[in-house]
């Protein structure tokens, strides 16, 4: 046994060790802990800890969650306090997700059935070593096990968040196990939260700048990524340039010693590995496909491309992959139109997994493309425009304020949306940007109406279309049937505006028969539009079309919003709650096969205060309970016997009625 957990400990310093010695001179990344989700969101951490510390929050909860940037140093922190664990005699497991793949993907969808089957695959696929749960579960109960995964965000789709519970249920169901993951910045929803720690990678303190050699003309924006590891182990190699990308292009042409045909090769590879395999990880002959597999040779003698297996890649850092993908994305408006977007952006950021390139794409476009790209993304997710905004080198004044404004208005707007989850992301968003003086006021606004009040007082000269959306937006002079027609519009502001906005009217027989009609474009986004503004609407004719939309779409995001309507609008009719409910549950086995789907079903019926009627918790229950009795695997049924316990805590705590609710009259 104690062979055992020497050969785990091996496996793990061998491979912690080969990852930090790719880094040049050792940078201190200090680590705080956040007193909760909403202060690791905000940045506020209330005590500074050491690697050892972490490994004893670990030890204590059983859960912690490292979150950060992109560049702040999460991997190598990760690394280091592996290392802190394997030397404090800990059984250590290294999971590493930046190798997910397409098949991983496939796979996945087999093995997540419950937390120990699904711990065993990402043992068996991405771990340090040969090991499975066996061997973990094969240890004397006084042996701690640690178990690092690191790159939640390298995961396509809901699948961090089918991780993240697969943690919960290890920490609880293994003696002596506990778990450590690494993530972006961006809220995952988990079972408990009280059940997990959270901690961010600090910010590299000025001290810590001072004490390496770095060039003497850093200033500006520039300087402040100096904060960050990635910048600052540039800097000190002489490598940083003016932007992000011109530092990761140059790098990589350095690197790479590639010419402009060849980097345009490297361009093309990258964006077909995103786009084919979905994945960080893909097969060498993508640069075959593009052109030339001499320049993965050449990219791989550099340092800048690493062998995964015999057979796949993956660039030495997720950056040098995004910047590539988005200079493809940013050369060609073609993959931002109207019927192409949602596909370009989903396979540029893994689902909404990670905003980095999109924020690339901004730098990369000048004024004029980069308006209408911000239009096309949040066409595509509204919550990704602050995330991309907050975290991009490009200049407030880079983006017109008339498009700024629409984006926080929007964004401000989804504040008072009845699903609670929602509501909670677009607080998240706005938070990042609270340095901008136009999304502090849509921040501080208390109600809808104070909103509208806010955005019908500005005025942006020579600016049409900011006029028409100003007015669109504040009600003023509006009707539902204008609206029902701006559904189709292939201008998003205008488009997504109107379905928000029409949920907020009163509507006529016509009115409805238009927004059915829409339901049922040959455009995915319209129809997608057509079904969240049905949720605003207590209507027979709207659940039957609902349904539909559930039975025959092909576009997952049109079923995702047809559910989350469907949980409204049983919200707001006790008449049609139980047709409701039962429909959605002789539809589970097919809702079943998307994850994505039943993801929105686990957090659809958490509604925002005074937003859920009489008996909701009891009613939404039946739904959730529907699903915990398809499952095979008594921990993954305890998965949403859970939910349905948080569900009636939270609709408990949330009865009051709001007084911002009136139906506006067209």
């Amino acid at each position: 046994m104690e062979t055992l957990a020497n050969s785990i400990q091996s496996a793990a310093k061998h491979r912690c060790s080969a990852f930090l010695q790719t880094w040049g001179a050792p940078i201190t990344v200090g680590l705080g802990e956040c007193a909760n989700y909403d202060d690791l969101l905000r940045g506020r951490s209330r005590a500074n800890i050491s690697h050892e510390t972490l490994i004893d929050l670990a030890s204590r909860k059983g859960r912690v969650l490292v979150c950060g940037r992109g560049a702040s140093g999460k991997s190598a922190a990760m690394m280091r306090a592996a290392l802190c664990s394997i030397s404090l005699g800990h059984a250590t497991f290294l999971i590493e997700l930046s190798r997910w793949s397409h098949d991983a993907t496939e796979e996945w969808a087999r093995s997540r059935q419950s937390p120990l089957e699904a711990f065993d695959f990402l043992l068996r696929r991405f771990g340090a070593g040969k090991f499975d749960i066996s061997d973990a579960e094969f240890l004397a109960p006084s042996v701690k096990k640690i178990f690092f995964l690191d790159g939640l965000n390298e995961t396509p789709g809901s699948i961090a968040n089918e991780i993240l519970a697969a943690c919960d249920g290890v920490a609880s169901a293994m003696v002596g196990a506990s778990v450590i993951a690494s993530d972006r910045l961006v809220r995952r929803t988990l079972n408990y939260d009280a059940r997990w720690c959270f901690v961010m990678p600090l910010a590299i303190a000025k001290s810590e700048i001072d004490l390496h050699n770095i060039q003497a003309n850093i200033s500006g924006p520039m300087y402040t990524l100096l904060s960050l590891p990635f910048f600052l182990d540039r800097a000190m190699r002489g490598e940083l340039l003016s932007s992000t990308t011109a530092t990761i292009e140059e790098l990589l042409i350095d690197k790479g010693r590639l010419d402009p045909n060849e980097m345009t090769v490297a361009v093309d590879a990258a964006w077909r590995a995103y786009e084919i395999d979905e994945s960080r990880s893909f097969p060498k002959r993508r640069f075959e496909e593009a052109g030339q597999v001499a320049v993965a040779d050449k990219l791989l003698e550099g340092g800048a491309l690493t062998h995964v297996d015999d057979n796949r890649v993956a660039f030495h850092h997720h950056w040098y992959h995004d910047c590539l993908a988005a200079v493809y994305v940013a050369k060609r408006k073609d993959l931002w139109k109207f019927e192409t977007r949602h596909r370009t952006l989903d396979a540029l950021t893994f689902k909404a997994n990670s905003f980095d390139a999109i924020g690339f794409v901004l730098e990369k476009t000048d004024q004029v493309d980069r308006e209408q790209f911000l239009r096309a993304v949040y066409d595509w997710n509204p919550y990704a425009v602050g995330y991309a905004l907050s975290e991009t080198n490009t200049r407030r004044a880079d983006i017109p304020r008339s498009t700024r404004v629409i984006m926080l208005a929007m964004l401000a707007d989804r504040r008072f949306d009845p699903h609670f989850f929602s509501a909670q992301r677009a607080l998240d968003g706005l938070r990042l940007l609270l340095n901008d003086e136009d999304a502090r006021q849509f921040y501080e606004a208390r109600t809808r109406n104070d909103l509208r009040s806010i955005v019908a007082s500005l005025h942006i000269e020579a600016d049409d279309h900011f006029e028409a959306w100003r007015r669109l937006f504040s009600l003023q002079e509006v009707n539902a049937e204008t609206l029902a027609r701006l559904l189709t519009d292939q201008d998003s502001i205008l488009g997504w505006t109107a379905a928000n906005v029409v949920k907020q009217l009163t509507l006529t027989a016509p009115v409805e028969d238009a927004i059915i009609e829409a339901s049922d474009s040959l455009t995915p986004v319209v129809r997608w539009r057509a079904v969240h503004a049905m949720g605003g609407f207590p209507l027979p004719r709207f659940v039957d079309a609902l349904l539909v939309r559930i039975d025959k779409d092909e576009d997952e995001n049109v079923r995702y919003g047809a559910i989350r309507s469907l949980v409204e609008t049983a919200a707001n009719s006790p008449n049609l709650i139980d047709g409701i409910i039962l429909a959605l549950i002789s539809r589970l086995e097919a809702i079943a096969r998307s994850p994505r789907l039943v993801s929105e079903l686990s957090t659809a019926p958490f509604m925002n205060e005074g937003k859920a009627p009489e008996n909701w918790a009891t009613n939404m229950s039946r739904i959730l309970y529907g699903l915990a009795d398809r499952q095979e695997d008594r921990s993954a049924a305890e998965h949403w016997n859970a939910i349905v316990s948080r569900l009636r805590q939270h609709t408990s705590s949330r009865s009051a009625r709001p007084t911002d609710s009136s139906r506006h009259v067209a």
